[in-house]
C-alpha cells in the first residue's frame, strides 16, 4: 500500500480519505463514475492536495477527450511535473485496488462534499474570530458578515443546482398539480393572497419561490397595502418578515390596528383623544389577534443588503417565514463591503439578490415582495405607470416574476382618489390587465370591486 499524501492545512479539519480514494478510483474504472462525480464535486472539494491534483487531471483528460486510465493519467501528471508529489504510479494504481466494477460514487461523493462544507464551516469561524478579536471593525458588523456566509454555506448541499432530467422532475410536477386539483379551498389563490380578490383570481395569487414587486407614487397607498396583505396571509397562518426601512416598527403596528380592527379608524389612532369605550375595547380584541399572529418587523433603517439577506434567511430557514416584505428596496444600503456604488448599481444589486432570494428558498417556500417609488418626470407631474418608471434601475422588471403598478387619480383640490387601479404590468405566467379596487381610508385597506 503507498503511504498517504499530506492533507491540505490543519491535519485535524475534517476530511474522509477512503471516500477521496474509492472516488478516484472508481473514476479510473468506470466512466459513469466520472459522470457522478464531476456533477457536484470541484478540485477544492478534496481535503488531500495530491487528490485535487488528480482530480483536475482526471477532468483535464474528459475534456481532451482523452481515455481515463492509469497510463494517461500518469502521462499528464508527468506533464504537470506533479507525479511525484500524488505518490507516483504506485500510488494511482493502489487508488483501484478492491474497487468493485460499476460501483456507484454517490454516497461517496456526498461524505466528500460534507466534509468539503464543514471545512469550509470551520474557516469561516476562524475567520471572523480572528476579526473580533482585532477590533478592527464594529463586532455587530463583523457578526452580521459571518452570518451571511454560514448562511449562504448552509445552501450548499448536494442536488441544490444540479440539472435534472425531465424524466426526474415530471412526476414532482405531477404531484403539484394533483395536489392542486385536489383543493377544496374556496380561495381565489392557489398561493399566498394578495388581498384583493380580483386580483387573487386573475393571477392566482403569490406564488413560493417568486419575486413581485408593486410600485406607486408617493401617497399611492402601496405601504397600506403591502401591510394588508402581511395581515391576510398571517391570518391563514402564513409567518412573515417585514423590513420595513422608512417607517418605524410602531408606525408599522399602528398600521395594522386599523387594518384588522372592526371599530377602531385609523384617524382614530392618530389621535386616539375621542376613542369611545366601544373601540377601546375593540383595540384591546384587535391588540390579542395580532399577538398570536407570525408576524416579525425589522425596523433598521438604511439596512445593508448583507445584512438583510442574513436576516431574511433565518426568518426562512428557521422560522419558516413565508413572506419577506421589503419597504422599500431604493432605501436599502450596499453591502457593508461595497464602498462606492452608482444608486442604479445599487438599486440594480439589491432587486437581484431579492430575486435569488426567493428563487434559493425552494425547499422553504418563501415569497420575496418589494415595494418600489416611481422616478418622477422632469416637469414633477404624476407620471404615467410604465415598468420603466421604476426609480433607480430598468433591472427591476427583468428580476421579477410580478410586477404590479398602484395608480390613484389626483384629485383637482390635489388630493387623491379612493379610487384605485391594479394594473398588472408584468406576469410571466398569466395575463395582463387592470384590476379595480377602493381604498378605506379609515382601515387603510384595499378593497376589491368587482363589475
Amino acid at each position: 500500500m503507498a503511504s498517504f499524501p499530506q492533507l491540505m492545512g490543519e491535519s485535524d479539519r475534517p476530511v474522509s480519505m477512503h471516500a477521496e480514494m474509492t472516488v478516484l478510483g472508481a473514476m479510473l474504472l468506470e466512466p459513469e463514475a466520472i459522470y457522478q462525480a464531476s456533477e457536484y464535486l470541484t478540485t477544492t472539494d478534496f481535503a488531500l492536495s495530491s487528490h485535487r491534483e488528480i482530480y483536475g487531471a482526471i477532468l483535464s483528460l474528459v475534456e481532451e477527450g482523452t481515455p481515463v486510465d492509469l497510463i494517461s493519467l500518469g502521462n499528464i501528471l508527468r506533464m504537470r511535473n506533479s507525479l511525484d508529489a500524488v505518490g507516483g504510479l504506485p500510488y494511482l494504481a493502489d487508488l483501484t485496488y478492491g474497487i468493485p466494477r460499476k460501483l456507484s460514487v454517490e454516497s461517496y461523493v456526498r461524505i466528500i462534499r460534507d466534509k468539503a462544507v464543514a471545512r469550509e464551516g470551520l474557516s469561516i469561524c476562524d475567520r471572523y474570530s480572528i476579526a473580533l478579536k482585532d477590533q478592527n471593525q464594529e463586532s455587530g458588523t463583523i457578526i452580521h458578515q459571518m452570518q451571511l456566509e454560514l448562511m449562504e454555506l448552509s445552501s450548499a448541499i448536494m442536488n441544490k443546482n444540479r440539472a435534472e432530467t425531465v424524466g426526474e422532475i415530471a412526476p414532482r410536477v405531477l404531484k403539484q398539480i394533483l395536489e392542486e386539483r385536489d383543493n377544496r379551498s374556496t380561495d381565489d389563490a392557489l398561493g399566498y393572497t394578495y388581498g384583493v380578490p380580483d386580483l387573487d383570481r386573475m393571477t392566482k395569487g403569490m406564488f413560493p419561490n417568486e419575486y413581485t414587486i408593486i410600485l406607486a407614487e408617493t401617497g399611492g397607498a402601496k405601504t397600506a397595502w403591502l401591510t394588508q396583505i402581511i395581515l391576510d396571509n398571517a391570518l391563514k397562518g402564513r409567518k412573515a418578515k417585514l423590513f420595513s426601512m422608512e417607517m418605524t416598527k410602531e408606525q408599522m403596528v399602528r398600521r395594522m390596528f386599523a387594518a384588522l380592527s372592526i371599530l377602531v379608524r385609523a384617524k382614530d389612532i392618530r389621535d386616539p383623544r375621542f376613542m369611545g369605550i366601544h373601540e377601546a375595547e375593540d383595540l384591546i380584541r384587535t391588540s390579542a389577534k395580532l399577538e398570536k399572529l407570525g408576524i416579525s418587523i425589522d425596523g433598521s433603517r438604511q439596512l445593508p443588503l448583507d445584512q438583510m439577506l442574513a436576516r431574511a434567511r433565518v426568518a426562512i430557514q428557521r422560522d419558516d417565514a413565508k413572506i419577506i416584505a421589503v419597504d422599500y428596496l431604493q432605501l436599502m444600503r450596499a453591502p457593508t463591503t461595497y464602498k462606492h456604488m452608482s444608486d442604479t448599481e445599487r438599486i440594480e444589486m439589491v432587486t437581484l439578490a431579492l430575486r435569488d432570494l426567493a428563487a434559493d428558498s425552494a425547499e422553504y417556500g418563501a415569497h420575496v415582495l418589494a415595494l418600489s417609488q416611481y422616478s418622477r418626470p422632469a416637469d414633477g407631474a404624476r407620471g404615467r405607470p410604465t415598468n420603466s418608471r421604476a426609480k433607480g434601475s430598468s433591472s427591476l422588471e427583468q428580476s421579477c416574476q410580478v410586477m404590479l403598478h398602484v395608480v390613484r387619480e389626483q384629485l383637482e383640490d390635489r388630493s387623491l382618489s379612493n379610487d384605485v387601479e391594479i394594473i398588472i404590468g408584468k406576469q410571466r405566467e398569466g395575463k395582463f390587465g387592470t384590476v379595480r379596487a377602493v381604498f378605506d381610508e379609515d382601515h387603510l385597506r384595499l378593497k376589491g370591486v368587482t363589475a
